[in-house]
């Protein structure tokens, strides 16, 4: 007698883009997989500048429903596009955060600005 796999729970997320902030929920399933990648990240080497996109690396790309979606106010859409829209987290070293810090006071990305860091 075959003995079945016991399926995982559906991993959902939802990113809310509003004037005020970024949110992201999600059910139990999707913050323990964000947890692996965080844990991967803060054991990898700061220079090698792991990333972990969240629509990229915990969406559905080969279905109809993807476990992320993005729901955005007004504002928030006069400005962003919801079907590029992503959260990206990445661990740096303490030279790159020391040279964001120096624009802190201003808020503004410097005009040099590289993402990649």
């Amino acid at each position: 007698m075959a003995t079945r796999r016991k399926r995982e729970p559906k991993t959902d997320i939802c990113i809310t883009v509003e004037k005020e902030g970024v949110w992201v929920y999600g059910n139990a399933q999707a913050f323990r997989r964000i947890a692996k990648h965080m844990a991967i990240m803060a054991g990898a080497e700061p220079a090698e500048h792991y990333e972990l996109h969240v629509r990229w690396h915990l969406g559905s790309h080969f279905t109809k429903r993807n476990a992320v979606f993005v729901l955005m106010d007004n504002e928030s859409r006069a400005v962003h596009k919801r079907k590029t829209f992503d959260v990206t987290f990445m661990v740096v070293e303490p030279s790159d955060l020391k040279s964001f810090r120096q624009h802190e006071r201003s808020g503004r990305l410097p005009r040099d600005w590289d993402r990649s860091v």
